[in-house]
């Protein structure tokens, strides 16, 4: 469980909307990797790819 995500959203912490490497863009991309058998872009977050089988995102709490 991680807390406090919405400071990935904050530029003061190296983010922002839709900002490549923040946290939260890591984490959709992880909710892709889990998709992975209805695409054909392989895993973007390899340690996650065939380990990870759910994403539950809350106001600022994500759960894997």
């Amino acid at each position: 469980m991680i807390e406090d995500t919405h400071a990935s959203y904050w530029a003061n912490y190296s983010g922002g909307y839709q900002t490549r490497g923040s946290f939260m863009t890591v984490v959709k991309s992880m909710i892709d990797d889990i998709h992975h058998w209805y695409h054909n872009r392989g895993f973007n977050v390899l340690s996650t790819g065939e380990n990870l089988r759910a994403v539950h995102v809350y106001d600022s709490i994500v759960v894997l």
